[in-house]
């Protein structure tokens, strides 16, 4: 009786009858055999505790009867469909320029095509186009020139936007050639699907070039001079570069670096800047640290590519001068990195001067 009473919970089924197959008589499911399972192991443990020894008298026979019974094999879950959340995907469908050369303070016509190749609208504010010179094609290391403002972008899945622009060559690059870097939503104003492939590269490139300064005149009308005295001189200055010499504002952003010879209030606007020609005295022919400024020229405006620029001043000789014969030295200066070449900026006046302590 017990032992047909505990198989019957094990299998959770009605108690087979002779030449009756207990498998095909499974119907329960599995959750409620595992609890037929433990309330028959309950049962027996505590019957058989009671009748000494009970469970001992199922024969070996009588198991095979009630072979074990594999689970059904679970059924394939079919995997529920994932539906993309729609979201816009901007890139750079092309950067071209019709020019092939620029120069430093210049401006360089860009025209880009913006595109979503997204799902969604791309919609954002203040959404930002960057521009780059690249001396390669690859991204990393390159320079920045200028930003692009977006007030208000609206561009549907799959549209495309092209535009022009007249972009400044203002942070002093090496004279080179260089390829168009433009990267669209450069500081991430809308969530893209894929922000790795907003820039593209220009196929062509073009050439940089910076002016080229020269002392291609210099001399003085005195060859003596007491100490405090003044001295005429006269200087050509000459751009033998491909570029023009153009110096602006905008081109110095930090205030801290801006050169003396600037206008008030002079950041970011576009004014222009002068540059110089300073004269100095030398002990020897050579223009060196230990030489003596003695005045500067300011020469306003640019200055073309083959333009020169003539002027006279008089300078003072300083008091505290040593009595000597010193050379007259002239540099023209265009501040750091504006030209190609700053080694062959200075020339000596082919007349001594001498400087005495009295007449």
């Amino acid at each position: 009786m017990f032992e047909r009473w505990a198989l019957y919970c094990i299998y959770g089924e009605p108690m087979p009858r002779e030449n009756e197959n207990p498998i095909a008589m499974s119907t329960h499911s599995g959750s409620n055999r595992r609890m037929y399972v433990a309330a028959a192991v309950v049962a027996l443990i505590l019957v058989g505790g009671m009748s000494g020894g009970w469970i001992g008298t199922i024969s070996a026979q009588e198991l095979q009867r009630y072979p074990t019974v594999a689970p059904p094999p679970l059924k394939d879950v079919q995997k529920l469909p994932i539906k993309p959340i729609p979201l816009p995907d901007l890139t750079i469908a092309s950067v071209t320029s019709t020019q092939a050369v620029t120069s430093l303070g210049s401006s360089l016509a860009v025209t880009i095509t913006t595109r979503n190749i997204g799902t969604a609208p791309a919609s954002g504010s203040d959404v930002m186009t960057n521009y780059y010179l690249s001396t390669d094609q690859v991204l990393g290391n390159d320079i920045a020139i200028e930003s692009s403002k977006t007030w208000q972008m609206n561009l549907t899945a799959g549209a495309e936007t092209s535009g022009w622009r007249s972009i400044r060559i203002d942070q002093r690059p090496p004279r080179g050639a260089y390829y168009i870097l433009a990267c669209a939503d450069s500081t991430n104003r809308i969530g893209e699907v894929n922000e790795q492939n907003n820039c593209a590269f220009s196929a062509t490139r073009v050439q940089v070039e910076k002016p080229d300064l020269v002392v291609a005149a210099f001399s003085t009308t005195s060859a003596r001079v007491v100490r405090g005295g003044q001295i005429q001189v006269t200087d050509t200055v000459r751009n033998i570069g491909p570029a023009s010499l153009k110096i602006y504002c905008y081109m110095f952003p930090n205030a801290k670096d801006t050169p003396p010879d600037a206008p008030d209030k002079c950041m970011d606007s576009t004014d222009s800047i002068p540059f110089r020609t300073v004269y100095y005295l030398s002990l020897d022919n050579t223009l060196s640290s230990d030489d003596v400024s003695i005045g500067h020229r300011l020469i306003q405006g640019d200055l073309a590519a083959g333009a020169q620029n003539t002027g006279t001043l008089s300078v003072t000789i300083p008091l505290t001068t040593l009595a000597s014969s010193y050379y007259l030295i002239a540099r023209a200066s265009a501040y750091t990195d504006f030209e190609s070449d700053t080694g062959n900026n200075w020339t000596v006046a082919a007349q001594p001067l001498v400087v005495s302590l009295t007449n």
